[in-house]
């Protein structure tokens, strides 16, 4: 298990590095006890990451939270969701003055076009993106747009590493944005 508090050890001219090292470290141990296997249907969790310029979100979302296991059309229900994560602008809304660019955006679908004899999805849908900001300095928060879209999905746990501290946070429909402190 890695400790927090071990982050503001990390020697700054390769801080980039171990950075996201640790943030793969405590990726890994949050979706291993994934809200699939909690039967948490609708539970999120994100990883949030700021580094110099660079901003990286990680987000697992149960796919139940994104089709309804009831729906009369899950293939176009399937294909509205990944049409809105794999849009950034459609996840987040990030200060206009940060300058923010999406870089790369990686979802992973597992096998979400499969449903079990109970009718649900049991997997957990991936997408991980990456942001340059040119004005990191005002990059203060980042507001997450899951809840105006996904009305299956209750709460979302977030991991935040910034410049010089991390913290955790738990997100809902009345609070659903993300305090960052920037450089």
């Amino acid at each position: 298990m890695v400790k927090l508090g071990s982050l503001k050890s990390v020697d700054k001219s390769n801080s980039t590095m171990q950075l996201f090292k640790i943030l793969a470290v405590l990726s890994a141990g949050l979706f291993t006890h994934s809200a699939i296997a909690c039967g948490n249907h609708d539970l999120a969790h994100m990883d949030m990451a700021l580094e110099g310029q660079r901003l990286d979100i990680s987000l697992s979302v149960p796919a139940d939270s994104l089709v309804h296991a009831g729906h009369q059309d899950s293939h176009a229900a399937i294909a509205t969701a990944k049409s809105l994560l794999e849009d950034p602008s459609q996840t987040f809304a990030i200060p206009a003055n940060a300058q923010c660019q999406p870089v790369r955006v990686q979802p992973d679908w597992n096998d979400i076009d499969h449903k079990h004899a109970d009718g649900h999805m049991h997997v957990d849908v991936t997408v991980r993106y990456q942001f340059t900001c040119d004005n990191p300095e005002q990059l203060t928060d980042v507001s997450v747009r899951l809840f105006e879209h996904f009305d299956a999905l209750s709460k979302v746990k977030v991991q935040i590493i910034d410049q010089d501290s991390q913290h955790q946070m738990e997100l809902n429909s009345d609070s659903a944005n993300v305090a960052l402190q920037a450089e």
